[in-house]
């Protein structure tokens, strides 16, 4: 018994090491086509995001990043289909806040910095906007399981729904999350 008990342990450590190993950078910078643009390519240099992490010669930490220097959404596809969007900030010039429930930036509604997650379907059916380029999360969590020919429910939001997990399916809405009461 207590031969097996080592070898599992020995068996577990290895898995974990394995497991929280760090990647290696892959991909190579962008080639210097213009010897005089140095600067230029620098930058793009600076700019590439790599699977294993971005120092390329940088100070630790000043540029490895997952995001954008501008104020836009960031999306994950698949296939080219959306699977998931973390909104910007939302209520400022060029970044409008869209309504959930009719309720919108003057109601209190900010959904800047929320993640939403699931399918990329129609706001009013089969024939109207896709949710991913109209719409967004409805908290800081929304996991929209959604089919592609009904609308994402929105009937019984309120603006207090911020702190917690959205889920949208089936013409339902349900939020498990705190209510911060002023």
């Amino acid at each position: 018994m207590r031969k097996r008990f080592i070898l599992l342990t020995i068996v577990l450590v290895q898995s974990n090491e394995a497991l929280i190993a760090q990647q290696n950078q892959t991909g190579t910078p962008p080639v210097n086509i213009n010897a005089t643009n140095n600067n230029i390519v620098r930058d793009l240099t600076e700019r590439a995001w790599y699977r294993g992490g971005n120092q390329l010669g940088a100070a630790a930490g000043s540029n490895n990043i997952f995001g954008t220097l501008w104020n836009s959404p960031i999306y994950t596809q698949t296939n080219s289909v959306n699977r998931s969007k973390l909104n910007g900030t939302l209520g400022i010039a060029g970044a409008i806040q869209y309504t959930i429930n009719s309720l919108g930036f003057a109601n209190g509604v900010n959904t800047s910095g929320y993640f939403l997650i699931g399918n990329n379907n129609q706001v009013g059916g089969p024939l109207q906007p896709t949710f991913y380029n109209t719409r967004g999360a409805f908290s800081m969590l929304h996991l929209n399981g959604q089919s592609a020919t009904t609308a994402v429910q929105e009937f019984g939001y309120r603006t207090w729904m911020k702190t917690g997990i959205t889920l949208t399916d089936n013409s339902d809405l349900s939020y498990f999350g705190v209510r911060s009461i002023d």
